[in-house]
Formats: C-alpha cells, sequence, structure tokens
C-alpha cells in the first residue's frame, strides 16, 4: 500500500499542522518508517555507486531530512515570505547534502 501524500498546512498564527490526519494513526506512521528507513538505505547504495564511500546512517537521516524540511519551505514559499534568497538556501543546502554523503565524516 502506498504513503498517503504529506500536505502541511500553515495556520495564521505560524504553526503548521497536517492536512492529512491520517498520517497521526500508527498502521500509516509504522508504512512510513519502513519507508524511511528504506529511503536511507537507497542512498546509501547512492553513495556506492558514485564511488564516494558509505556515510554512516546519521548523515544519511540529517541529509534526508534537511532535504525534505528545506523543500517544504520552498514549496510553502517560506523563504520568499522571509526575503531570503532562495538560490542561496539552495546551494547551502547541496553543499551541506553533499559533506554528509560524500565527505565521509562521522
Amino acid at each position: 500500500m502506498a504513503l498517503p501524500t504529506l500536505v502541511w498546512r500553515a495556520l495564521p498564527d505560524g504553526n503548521i499542522d497536517y492536512v492529512n490526519k491520517r498520517l497521526l494513526e500508527p498502521d500509516v506512521r509504522a508504512r512510513r518508517d519502513i519507508h524511511r528507513s528504506q529511503q536511507l538505505d537507497w542512498m546509501a547504495e547512492l553513495g556506492r555507486a558514485l564511488a564516494a564511500g558509505d556515510a554512516n546512517i546519521e548523515n544519511r537521516a540529517l541529509a534526508l531530512l534537511m532535504i525534505e524540511r528545506v523543500a517544504d519551505a520552498i514549496a510553502d514559499r517560506e523563504l520568499v515570505a522571509l526575503d531570503l534568497d532562495v538560490g542561496g538556501i539552495r546551494a547551502k543546502l547541496a553543499s551541506s547534502v553533499e559533506a554528509l554523503l560524500l565527505g565521509g565524516g562521522d
């Protein structure tokens, strides 16, 4: 079964709420966790395929969550609302992810 698409809604007070409440259900969360684990394994395979070594799982998890959060912020126009340079943020994200996945650090 495919995971439901996660959709966020920004509330007037600046907080973020789930539009898709099903994500809060235990069975859906369990499937999401399995999917997340598969994503981390795929990231390890990608690193090896690029002959870049094998980033540890913490680095892969951090990179994955950074990518997701910044992508959400770009899609939700949060960066524009903060008058930030979206291209600059993307470049910094790419550099950070590269260091995490290809730098081979702890």
